[in-house]
């Protein structure tokens, strides 16, 4: 493929190739889909195109369905049983029955990926058919969630994963971006793990994410409304300049992220066993963070 621009741009381009060369050669079952984009202009693609399974990158499709169909952000929501999923975040902890609106809901799945709050997003999209639907009617030909009904044989479908590819990874997070609910920056993701020192914007989000998740696995099982509505707002996240949101599963990595001008999607699967691949595509995905900073 030939790459129009800058000897910069060139660079990028090379340098990000051996990056996935070099993961490739520790894991000879590693599949990537990369896409990076200058502002508007394509400087580096790698099977851009193949679906890949998603699980909390989705999170973003399922944040731009409900801003397409215009639906009420200032909704308030009531946490119900089928909502909840002991995973991440903070409303896994909180009681039965607890008040939020639907835009601190969406802030939360977006920032510190809470699946609890996730679930309730797609309770408020008309569950996962309805957002799959509302999916379709935009340029998305891969990003869906998958349905599966719990063990409870309770007949309110719940999503656990669905595809994506790199580019449509790239398009939801441009969009998200430009939503009330992504106005602020995304910080859930593994590109800045290489990048933490250098920006000093993360860093009180990181202390306050991190802060509210251990309050929130300590609280009582009641608490005072009062407790539960800071450890929300500890975790809402913070105006920056940045934004990055990850997805992870079994035998998957996935992240996206703005970095300066440059935007980039980097999804990969593999065989070998969780712990090691997802350190390693971590690493992979820092190096690709550092390098496009560095750029920038």
């Amino acid at each position: 493929m030939a790459y129009s621009g800058s000897m910069a741009q060139e660079n990028i381009a090379y340098q990000a190739k051996r990056i996935i060369d070099v993961d490739q050669a520790f894991d000879p079952s590693a599949e990537w889909g990369v896409a990076i984009l200058e502002d508007n202009h394509l400087v580096f693609e790698h099977n851009y195109e193949r679906p890949f399974a998603a699980a909390d990158i989705n999170n973003l499709a399922i944040a731009q369905a409900l801003d397409h169909t215009n639906t009420d952000l200032n909704r308030e929501m009531v946490l119900q049983e089928t909502d909840y999923r002991q995973n991440r975040g903070i409303l896994q902890h909180f009681p039965l029955g607890y008040r939020l609106t639907l835009g601190a809901a969406v802030r939360l799945s977006l920032s510190i990926g809470d699946s609890t709050a996730t679930r309730m997003m797609v309770r408020a999209g008309g569950g996962p058919s309805r957002i799959n639907t509302v999916l379709a009617d935009l340029p998305l030909a891969v990003t869906r969630l998958t349905e599966y009904l719990p063990r409870d044989n309770s007949p309110e479908a719940k999503f656990e994963y669905g595809s994506t590819n790199a580019v449509e990874s790239l398009w939801l997070l441009h969009h998200n971006l430009g939503t009330p609910t992504g106005a602020h920056a995304l910080y859930h993701g593994s590109f800045f793990n290489g990048l933490r020192r250098d920006l000093e914007p993360v860093k009180p989000q990181l202390t306050r994410t991190q802060l509210a998740e251990k309050l929130a696995s300590w609280m009582p099982g009641k608490a005072p409304a009062a407790l539960y509505d800071k450890l929300v707002s500890l975790s809402l996240p913070l105006p920056s300049t940045v934004a990055n949101k990850e997805g992870a599963g079994w035998d998957s990595q996935h992240d996206v992220a703005k970095i300066g001008r440059y935007t980039v999607a980097a999804l990969s699967t593999s065989n070998i066993v969780e712990s090691e691949r997802t350190h390693h595509s971590r690493l992979s995905q820092a190096k690709l963070g550092v390098l496009l900073q560095q750029a920038a």
